[in-house]
């Protein structure tokens, strides 16, 4: 049976797409973020929080949405009717990141992030402020024995800013995170179409898995993993800000370019950036692709087990049920399509 040219326009369309979403979501939480007082953080933030679960959670349906265009269209031009074994609704992918957490948890954690920076720098500040005490006096405090101080209930404030200067301490934490929360929207919304799109491709059974479609330039971990065939059941390896979409395979898998042949389409300064300059070098000297680089690091699949890991600042609502994310259904069933299905109805991804 044919298969699409990998350079075909739907992919290429469906990758420019899914990140125009995804960036569209990073910018719109990052505007809101300016609405954040750094001298009523908690307030502030409680002002903008809904908006901010919104603007995540419509991308994250416009992209599980698109997702399910891109699978069809696909088919379609293959001359193929698709034939699915469940209908996958677009909306049961949106509200909770990869990992299943729900979305107004992760961002809850957004004002804690704000006040641990704007600490943390303080204490730097003032650790590097406190004068050093030569080396034989060091020696002297080492030596004697330690006595029992209760410690301050209260930390010491840091030093105001001079006068006619402002503290730029502040403003940097909420930067900062500001962007963790930007590569959080675009983070969840690229795993909300890969999820999607991963489902629908499970539950066709026309469909025999999935190949890696890479859009130059490209990183080294991604560029070493292009052309490779993967099946149904194996979820699709992914790091912070990837644009790499996956190609359906339906029958015999296309012919695609060799990561070789992906790496010397990109200029010198691609190839030094995605590799470094000596693992660029060996490769233009006929090092192996896969040798100077081990593909998976930094990469992995999206979340595959309940969400009870820590994060920081994360809280969890009391009454909220564990949710298995969709890569995660596809590794707890295997090659097991019954349970596949069942899976999908226990979690709220198939009707």
């Amino acid at each position: 049976m044919p298969q699409p040219d990998p350079q075909d326009q739907l992919p290429d369309t469906y990758r420019r797409l899914q990140a125009e979403l995804s960036a569209a979501a990073a910018a719109g939480v990052a505007g809101l973020m300016a609405g954040v007082a750094l001298d009523r953080i908690d307030e502030s933030w409680a002002a903008i929080r809904d908006q901010v679960v919104a603007v995540i959670l419509l991308q994250q349906l416009y992209a599980a949405t698109m997702a399910g265009a891109y699978f069809a269209g696909l088919m379609r031009s293959l001359g193929l009717q698709p034939q699915p074994e469940g209908v996958v609704p677009p909306l049961a992918f949106t509200g909770y990141t990869s990992a299943g957490i729900a979305l107004p948890d992760v961002v809850d954690s957004t004002p804690v992030v704000v006040k641990v920076a704007i600490q943390q720098a303080h204490q730097a500040q003032a650790q590097a402020a406190a004068p050093a005490l030569p080396v034989r006096e060091l020696e002297l405090v080492s030596a004697r024995p330690v006595p029992e101080v209760p410690a301050p209930s209260v930390p010491p404030a840091p030093a105001a800013p001079a006068p006619g200067r402002t503290d730029p301490v502040p403003q940097a934490a909420l930067d900062l995170a500001t962007r963790r929360l930007a590569r959080i929207a675009m983070s969840e919304v690229q795993d909300a179409g890969r999820g999607a799109l991963e489902a629908q491709l499970r539950l066709e059974p026309q469909a025999t898995g999935y190949v890696r479609h890479v859009t130059l330039p490209a990183c080294g971990r991604c560029l070493v993993l292009a052309g490779r065939v993967y099946t149904k059941s194996t979820g699709f390896l992914r790091h912070p800000q990837d644009d790499c979409v996956m190609l359906p395979v339906f029958g015999e898998p296309p012919v695609l370019q060799s990561p070789r042949d992906l790496f010397h389409q990109m200029t010198d300064a691609q190839q030094d950036k995605a590799f470094g300059l000596a693992g660029a070098r060996a490769i233009r000297d006929n090092a192996d692709v896969g040798s100077v680089l081990n593909a998976r690091r930094g990469m992995d699949a999206a979340g595959d087990s309940y969400t009870r890991t820590g994060q920081v600042g994360v809280r969890r609502r009391r009454h909220a049920p564990p949710r298995l994310s969709p890569q995660g259904v596809a590794r707890a069933a295997g090659d097991d399509t019954v349970e596949y299905r069942r899976l999908l109805r226990e979690h709220g991804y198939l009707t």
